[in-house]
């Protein structure tokens, strides 16, 4: 953020510039800016920066009795420090091999109910520094230790926070859910490629949507060679197109299916199939159905049936207020919100959102045509056939 980028800087006058800078847009200041703004800013950085000691720490109001203590853990071979300790009261020592990476840090991890957590403040000064390739192993591990083990890809046009199963539809491959693949080729070939099979029905229906909105053009009206009408859809497929790739977005997340329906060329999908019996589908045959671009034999489609079973593998999410969100609330079972283990109403649609545009929009009838026979229609642009 602004703050941060302006005490990094070496020097008060580098500051000042990145403050000049970015407290302007567009001609109006958004924040207010002065000289001594800048100076305030700078003294309280050297005041931190000459500090006797290089870290804060939290004092107990009271004194801690040994028998609170919930676990010391220590270097292998402080037999004498480690038998004064327990005659003192303390309840659980253990040894750490120093010789071992992560053995420290898995000790003291390993105490249930503690309020400190080392992996948070390892994971926050691995954030702070810039390393992300430790931050995202620590996310890896964390999501593995919670049972969140699968990796998955979504793409999407909307933006939101928490998956709603309720805007699943049942048309669906294997029903409603919430689907992920595999394959970043199958994503990006046939899910973030607006000519892919999935996003150009959006597409289309989009662009059928503007042409009713801006043009007053119903679906039969399109069924012409009029070169003014035809000039007014073409654009309608431009501007659909564009906020397609305008807004889409990819999702990594890990997920968690503990009991699900598992497809391969040797279990057919079963006739007495119950949603209710599952939390989910792992379907390996999708490569053998479907075999579109991008998808190899190996291409695994993932529908989770509940949100809290989806958490986002990125290395840092943030949230409402803008703020790192700690390692150890990252994937807590009990919360849909993929960042952190917001409620449904924050999730919005995207302007081509399927399920709005069928129940709200004049192109039903479009839409039951393009199924039924085919679309009318070119893959990119209109013309009559």
């Amino acid at each position: 953020d602004l703050l941060s980028e302006a005490i990094g800087k070496k020097t008060k006058q580098q500051a000042d510039a990145v403050l000049k800078r970015e407290t302007q847009v567009g001609g109006q200041r958004w924040a207010k800016y002065s000289p001594a703004f800048t100076d305030e800013l700078w003294d309280i950085r050297e005041r931190i920066l000459n500090m006797p000691t290089g870290y804060f720490e939290a004092k107990p109001q009271r004194a801690v009795n040994f028998n609170e203590v919930a676990l010391v853990v220590m270097p292998k071979g402080m037999t004498t420090l480690r038998k004064q300790l327990e005659n003192a009261g303390v309840q659980k020592v253990v040894y750490y091999d120093k010789s071992k990476d992560g053995d420290r840090l898995a000790k003291v991890n390993s105490v249930e109910d503690a309020k400190f957590s080392l992996k948070d403040s390892d994971y926050m000064d691995a954030v702070n520094k810039g390393d992300m390739e430790t931050a995202q192993k620590m996310v890896d591990e964390a999501a593995k230790e919670a049972g969140y083990t699968i990796k998955g890809l979504h793409s999407t046009n909307a933006e939101f926070t928490v998956f709603d199963i309720d805007k699943t539809s049942e048309w669906n491959d294997r029903g409603k859910g919430i689907y992920f693949t595999s394959s970043s080729g199958d994503l990006e070939n046939n899910y973030e490629n607006y000519e892919g099979p999935d996003p150009w029905q959006k597409v289309e229906a989009r662009a059928y949507e503007l042409a009713d909105e801006k043009y007053g053009l119903s679906y039969e009206d399109t069924l012409t060679s009029d070169p003014e009408i035809v000039d007014q859809l073409n654009e309608c497929y431009d501007e659909a197109i564009e906020e397609f790739e305008k807004t889409r977005r990819r999702i990594t997340a890990y997920l968690k299916l503990d009991n699900p329906l598992v497809l391969d060329n040797n279990t057919p999908f079963p006739s007495d199939y119950n949603r209710e019996d599952y939390d989910g589908i792992i379907d390996k045959t999708v490569y053998g159905r479907f075999g579109h671009n991008g998808m190899d034999e190996n291409t695994v489609h993932y529908i989770v049936f509940n949100p809290r079973n989806i958490k986002s593998a990125d290395a840092v999410t943030y949230d409402d207020n803008g703020n790192i969100i700690p390692l150890s609330e990252r994937f807590k079972i009990d919360n849909n919100d993929i960042r952190y283990s917001l409620k449904d109403s924050d999730y919005e649609a995207a302007p081509y959102d399927m399920t709005a545009i069928m129940k709200e929009s004049t192109i039903d009838k479009y839409l039951a045509d393009y199924a039924s026979k085919g679309s009318p229609i070119t893959r990119r642009h209109i013309s009559l056939i």
